[in-house]
């Protein structure tokens, strides 16, 4: 069985007499990337985060079946944690929060567009609000009033 050998030589002879172009198409790329990142608005973040815990109880089925608080908070708390961040990701609660304070709203933004600023996760029973806006007090306000919306929607 004869194996074939592939030879480099030709590769990296095609790669040296390429190298002015190589070079310069990744000099421009770099200038390019660098001019644009120049002329981009800083985007800054804020976070607020809201403790919401599960109601605890005991739930009887039958007299031979009880589900303590723990074993109901195993099966309760994906549900609700996903729930939650359904809540807290709503296009009406971004319509709350625009009627709320209209200030919060750059320059003439479309509620998905509030809505796409806002990032809402859950870190077991934490509520996370991430704010993005291109001013830092702006990015504080909208995570704080998010916050307060939410509560109140949840509530």
């Amino acid at each position: 069985m004869q194996e074939e050998e592939i030879d480099l030589r030709v590769y990296l002879d095609v790669l040296l007499r390429r190298r002015r172009l190589i070079l310069v198409v990744g000099i421009i790329a770099a200038v390019t990337a660098f001019v644009v990142s120049s002329l981009m608005p800083p985007t800054y973040e804020a976070q607020a985060a809201l403790s919401v815990a599960p109601r605890r109880s005991n739930i009887t089925l039958t007299e031979d079946f009880v589900l303590s608080e723990e074993e109901q908070s195993q099966l309760d708390v994906k549900r609700h944690a996903d729930a939650l961040t359904h809540i807290a990701q709503s296009l009406d609660l971004a319509e709350t929060v625009a009627t709320a304070q209209p200030e919060l709203l750059e320059e003439e933004m479309p509620l998905n567009a509030l809505l796409n600023s806002m990032e809402v996760t859950t870190e077991g029973d934490l509520l996370v609000f991430t704010a993005s806006a291109h001013d830092p007090q702006r990015a504080a306000a909208l995570a704080n009033v998010w916050l307060e919306a939410t509560l109140e929607k949840i509530n």
